[in-house]
């Protein structure tokens, strides 16, 4: 069962090396005794290995000069850093910390990070730390804030009565956009909180009649425009600090995910910042403290199951070496020299150690145990009020599910296998019934042995044809019909019919980052660039539907 306690002994177990950054601070060891700066560092590195088992390091800042040359090494293969907000004397005093864990959330190994600070206003700094990254407010609506950015100038401006004018809404939401943006939980509430403070402003200003009946008033218009996006007349107040906050992003950062947790907690690019005070939460207590708050995030489930993955996983790799150790060392090098002599790409040989590996790290992963089981975590907050999907999540999600793009193939050469999906220069004209079709990629349904060693096929590799279309066909019918998912939010749909294409060297060089080969079809010469790869179950669930289409036997027979 995933109670708070298993919960906890999670995340304990997956913090493993931390590394503290303030300039006051002293490594361990150094430093005069007498010193409080010294009592403090001794007591929280000793507090993490023995509450927390995991080992620390304390990095006294100096200046960022100091910092950009001693990062690297710093930062590498670390869990946890705890981060002073007030690195410098110079203002803006958190500069260099922002600076800090700008780098610090673009690191994929570091799961968290704590603002341990003297300041005692919590909320303000979690809010500088979201609106420093990229403003996402509300996910939904960000797309369309250009289209009404100013029908909503526009709606203020038009309240003509004296004394209330844009600048007093202007003054109301300000007030109220600190709790709006780091109170997910309850923005319901703030709307509600806003529309009552505006009522009375209005009413103060000698207005007449209901500010919210007048409002929607003059909000349905823009409302029915975008009926998709904005389902309650309330969503103004969420669009509307949408435009506030694009207003006060001033700042170069470097486009990562921010989303508000709760009002001391943002999420960063996947990494945890909660901020905590120095003078409620001493040394000695500030990992359990940080290992609360983390389970106190509402909807942390895709967080748990990381840190449960990383747990599972990294504990087996330790054991890869010994496991495979265990077979015979010829049998392997045997496979891979046969491979090898083949003319079979580096690229393959490499793809056939990693899944071995792979396989190792899955058989590990099944017969590991585990405090809990996923049908808890799924189940966690089962009575809690579930977002809709967004289709651009859908998209992404589908898309790391079933397609590696080319960008992750490193390899030298290339060789065409079953699953390669590659984008044409022009359409191929096509038609369903009535219906013109525009075919612009195709997807080498070569069964693997055959692509692997394309002389047995006399370099006829056999390919099928695709079509772009809507991403909300391709989400509404995913399981139906027969579709790919691009990291673009592309969204191909494959025909049911073959056709073979003969290619004379099937090992594709990289060449200013594309792979790409010409070929005759029908009436014309197309070339055909390299996109990447569709993971194997996928692209066999569209080969057979291809060859099915293919077997089926046609007859003629008189009809009524």
């Amino acid at each position: 069962m995933l109670t708070p306690e298993v919960q906890q002994k999670l995340i304990r177990e997956t913090i493993n090396s931390a590394v503290c950054i303030d300039n006051e601070y002293v490594a361990a060891y150094s430093g005069n005794a007498g010193d409080a700066n010294y009592v403090a560092s001794k007591q929280l590195y000793e507090s993490f290995r023995d509450s927390g088992k995991c080992h620390l390091d304390i990095y006294t800042f100096t200046n960022m000069a100091a910092y950009q040359r001693d990062k690297e090494k710093m930062l590498r293969n670390r869990d946890l850093v705890i981060l002073d907000w007030e690195l410098s004397n110079a203002a803006p005093k958190y500069e260099a910390a922002l600076a800090v864990l700008d780098d610090v959330c673009q690191n994929d190994q570091i799961h968290f990070v704590d603002i341990y600070t003297q300041d005692l206003n919590h909320t303000d700094i979690a809010k500088t730390i979201y609106s420093y990254f990229k403003l996402q407010l509300c996910e939904e609506l960000l797309p369309h804030v250009n289209s009404i950015k100013e029908p909503l100038a526009e709606l203020f401006d038009s309240f003509e009565l004296e004394g209330f004018d844009s600048a007093v809404a202007e003054e109301i939401a300000k007030d109220v956009l600190g709790d709006f943006i780091m109170n997910p939980t309850r923005r319901i509430e703030i709307q509600e909180e806003f529309i009552n403070r505006m009522s009375k402003a209005f009413q103060d200003a000698g207005g007449e009649g209901n500010f919210k009946n007048i409002l929607c008033a003059k909000f349905g218009p823009m409302r029915k425009a975008e009926q998709e996006h904005f389902k309650d007349s309330l969503a103004f107040i969420r669009a509307y600090c949408i435009c506030y906050l694009c207003e006060l992003d001033n700042h170069s950062h470097t486009g990562m995910m921010a989303k508000a947790v709760n009002p001391t907690t943002v999420l960063v690019n996947g990494t945890v910042v909660h901020v905590t005070s120095k003078n409620a939460i001493n040394p000695d207590g500030l990992f359990t403290d940080l290992v609360n708050s983390v389970t106190d995030i509402p909807r942390h489930r895709s967080l748990l199951l990381s840190l449960l993955l990383k747990q599972v996983v990294g504990s087996n790799l330790a054991s890869v070496g010994k496991a495979l150790g265990k077979i015979s060392e010829e049998a392997l090098l045997k496979h891979c020299r046969s491979l090898e002599e083949a003319g079979i790409p580096e690229e393959n040989v490499s793809n056939f150690v990693a899944s071995a590996l792979t396989e190792h790290v899955l058989h590990s992963f099944h017969e590991g145990e585990m405090d809990f089981s996923f049908v808890d975590l799924m189940t966690l907050g089962a009575g809690e009020n579930v977002q809709e999907y967004e289709n651009e999540q859908i998209l992404e999600f589908n898309s790391m599910l079933t397609f590696i793009p080319k960008v992750a193939i490193k390899a030298p050469l290339h060789q065409i296998k079953t699953g390669d999906v590659f984008e044409l220069d022009r359409g191929i004209a096509g038609k369903d019934g009535d219906k013109e079709l525009n075919y612009q990629y195709i997807l080498c349904i070569t069964q693997s042995c055959d692509a692997l060693r394309p002389e047995k096929v006399n370099q006829n590799l056999a390919f099928v044809l695709g079509e772009l279309v809507d991403a909300a066909e391709g989400i509404g019918s995913a399981e139906k019909y027969h579709y790919s998912y691009f990291p673009d939010q592309k969204v191909v749909k494959w025909s049911k019919r073959f056709f073979t294409i003969y290619i004379a060297d099937t090992k594709l060089p990289l060449a200013d980052g594309d792979r790409s080969f010409t070929f005759h079809y029908i009436d014309g010469d197309f070339a055909a660039t390299f996109m990447g790869t569709q993971k194997e179950a996928y692209t066999y669930r569209i080969i057979n539907n291809v060859f099915s289409n293919a077997m089926r036997i046609g007859i003629d027979l008189p009809h009524q």
